[in-house]
């Protein structure tokens, strides 16, 4: 027999237990389902932001392709330039080779003013000759770098590509100038080669030989003196020879030609 006095046990219900089962059961579904949709929520907006990221990336990517593809351009361009300017250097040197670098009427105004009165020269000769120098190919620079695929790469460069060809050089030329003449004393011949020697005209001046001759009953010193003619002179110390021998000033300038009336150059 039940006593109405006791105090209900605490979470008891007078509710059936399969149907709290079930509820219990419902809302563990319930939580489940919840928790599966916070995931998967989650998940998706991880694989967005993923997504975006590598979009992103892509994008720049592509960004610093093209501005490789645009400098690697740009420096074709620049070496497209540097071998041109590389070709007119090389045509200059050998124009500026086969121009006379110092006049001939200036060595001798410089010879003349140079001389002592007490000198009178009788001939005066200069010899040139080629320096030689050997061409440089690209192949023979070339012969100091080796590169791992050389090997596999031989056979596909011995039957299409050829070899370079030779590189121009500017001919370049040796002048040596010699002096005979005659003095009346062996003090006038010392100091015409010191005059020549800090002459910018002329290098290593030496004296061949000193004798002594009699022409027409008066006992003279005969002489020959040899140097070198410079080349590498600038335009100052040109027109610093010329100021010192009086010579004019010299402006070199390519007459343009003249048409007659059908358009034809005239022939003077």
């Amino acid at each position: 027999m039940v006593n109405p006095l006791r105090q209900p046990t605490p979470g008891a219900t007078f509710l059936p237990e399969d149907y709290v089962r079930a509820q219990g059961e419902r809302r563990a579904t319930i939580m489940a389902v919840m928790l599966f949709m916070v995931v998967m929520a989650a998940i998706v907006t991880a694989f967005v932001t993923t997504t975006q990221r590598w979009t992103s990336v892509r994008e720049r990517q592509e960004q610093v392709q093209t501005a490789y593809e645009s400098q690697a351009r740009e420096l074709k361009r620049l070496e497209e330039l540097e071998r041109q300017r590389l070709e007119l250097a090389d045509k200059g040197a050998i124009t500026t080779a086969l121009v006379e670098r110092v006049p001939r009427s200036l060595l001798l105004a410089e010879l003349v003013s140079s001389m002592p009165a007490q000198i009178s020269l009788s001939t005066v000769d200069m010899s040139g000759e080629r320096v030689k120098e050997k061409a440089a190919t690209q192949d023979a620079k070339d012969k100091g770098v080796k590169s791992i695929s050389s090997k596999g790469s031989g056979k596909k460069k011995a039957k299409g590509d050829q070899p370079a060809a030779p590189k121009v050089v500017a001919p370049r030329f040796a002048f040596t100038v010699a002096i005979e003449g005659v003095s009346t004393t062996n003090e006038a011949i010392t100091d015409y080669m010191s005059r020549l020697k800090g002459s910018p005209l002329l290098a290593a001046i030496e004296l061949e030989f000193i004798e002594q001759v009699a022409v027409e009953g008066r006992d003279l010193r005969k002489f020959r003196i040899v140097g070198d003619l410079m080349q590498d002179l600038d335009d100052a110390s040109l027109a610093l020879v010329r100021e010192r021998c009086g010579l004019p000033e010299v402006h070199a300038s390519v007459p343009e030609p003249e048409l007659s009336g059908d358009d034809s150059p005239e022939q003077e």
